[in-house]
């Protein structure tokens, strides 16, 4: 892939949690060696208590897209995290037992998930973005998903002009970087992913 590409409702993939406690939408991902995953964008629906699914070797960073949070524990491998703070990204092992404990409800959160030996991952919270003309990504495959808002796109011989609310949009950088004027009240999360050499 070396164009952009836009991702919507109809190109995620719906799936079961590993350990069948919730439901997870897939918006990208690629795939690695021995039937591993190399990275995963999602967006889980949380809807009660419980254990996460166990994704040893994998890297995580979970940010909280609505409700009113939850707590992570890590059965001592680290101390709990409390999420409560929206567009916040939380990073953690995918090593450790993890079993999350919801405030009041259920919750919507974004996850990121890289395989630590082969790639890195960041993940920005774009807020309150000023309208003006916006243009930065640094990483080796860069994925933006607007949250609201909206966001007119312009990249040279490409036909993508708006990445609406709940799309994503996906590049490499080998391909043109798009310049992106974000919409009124614009919000999105942008994640890079940093190949290791």
């Amino acid at each position: 892939m070396s164009e952009l590409r836009l991702l919507g409702p109809n190109d995620y993939r719906s799936m079961r949690w590993r350990n069948g406690g919730g439901v997870t939408a897939e918006l990208a991902s690629a795939p690695g060696a021995g039937g591993r995953f190399l990275w995963r964008v999602s967006i889980a629906e949380v809807a009660q208590s419980g254990p996460f699914s166990n994704f040893t070797g994998y890297d995580r960073i979970i940010t909280l897209l609505s409700g009113e949070g939850m707590a992570l524990d890590f059965s001592g491998a680290a101390e709990p995290v409390r999420i409560a703070d929206r567009l916040a990204p939380v990073p953690f092992s995918g090593d450790w037992a993890t079993t999350c404990r919801l405030f009041g409800g259920p919750v919507r959160d974004f996850n990121v998930m890289v395989d630590r030996e082969r790639a890195a991952a960041k993940v920005t919270a774009l807020g309150s973005i000023p309208r003006a003309e916006w243009r930065n990504a640094d990483g080796d495959i860069t994925l933006l998903y607007a949250i609201r808002g909206g966001f007119a796109c312009h990249a040279e011989k490409s036909p993508i002009d708006r990445v609406p609310p709940g799309y994503s949009l996906l590049w490499t950088r080998d391909a043109t970087a798009p310049v992106l004027r974000p919409g009124e009240d614009a919000e999105a999360l942008l994640v890079e992913i940093f190949l290791r050499r």
